[in-house]
């Protein structure tokens, strides 16, 4: 198995299947009010929880 084939079966089984702790942090996120949010981990990007989000590390993407 390639290393890309890896890859793909890693990603088909966290995104189609779920992972635990992604699912959990999802859930969490989804209290924090604000808005517009990460369509992937369903964190928000601004107000109040955008800066919470900020302070554990968090940010959009630069891209």
């Amino acid at each position: 198995m390639t290393s890309d084939e890896k890859m793909e079966k890693f990603w088909q089984s966290l995104l189609v299947d779920g992972h635990k702790p992604f699912l959990y942090s999802r859930a969490f996120f989804r209290l924090i009010p604000s808005d517009p949010r990460c369509k992937i981990c369903n964190g928000p990007f601004h107000g109040m929880g955008g800066a919470f989000m900020r302070l554990i590390g968090k940010s959009p993407s630069p891209l």
